[in-house]
Formats: C-alpha cells, sequence, structure tokens
C-alpha cells in the first residue's frame, strides 16, 4: 500500500495557451486539472521505472508482436512518412 503525501508544485512560465490545452484535456479525460497532473506524474514515474528494470529485448516484445506479421513493403509503407515528417524537422 503506498502512503499519500500531500505536496504542491508550482509551475512558473507556462504560456495561457498550453494552461488552457491541459483544463481541455482533464475535462476531455473527466477528470480535473488536478487529478489530470497527478496521472501524468504518476505514469510518468512508472514508465521510468519500467525503462530502468527492463531490457531493450523485453520492451521491444509488445512492437515484435504487432509487426511480425507485416511485409518488408508494409513496414516501410508504415515508415515513409514519418520518415519524411523527421527529414523536414532536421532540414529547418
Amino acid at each position: 500500500m503506498s502512503t499519500v503525501v500531500s505536496t504542491e508544485f508550482r509551475i512558473s512560465g507556462l504560456s495561457k495557451s498550453t494552461a488552457s490545452a491541459v483544463g481541455r484535456k482533464a475535462k476531455r479525460q473527466g477528470m480535473t486539472v488536478d487529478e489530470y497532473l497527478k496521472e501524468l506524474i504518476a505514469e510518468d514515474v512508472e514508465l521510468d521505472r519500467i525503462a530502468r528494470t527492463k531490457s531493450f529485448a523485453e520492451l521491444a516484445v509488445p512492437f515484435e508482436k504487432a509487426l511480425s506479421g507485416l511485409s518488408e513493403q508494409e513496414l516501410d509503407a508504415l515508415a515513409r512518412p514519418r520518415r519524411r515528417k523527421a527529414a523536414g524537422k532536421t532540414r529547418r
């Protein structure tokens, strides 16, 4: 059982548009902003724990399973738009 600690964070320098976007995302999830941010933080901490305790091979298993039935051409078709997008970002 985990202990709940009352902690308050203040975020400075967050633009109004970003703060509004966070509020909209929380609302779409049916949460308050506090609940939404708590969930994001908890998920990030858990992902960090998983990344530190599992090998790359273990982390890659779901991708291997999902992509195992695809041909080389199908994989290339999936990757092509992302490659173009990445190439466009590096040229700026």
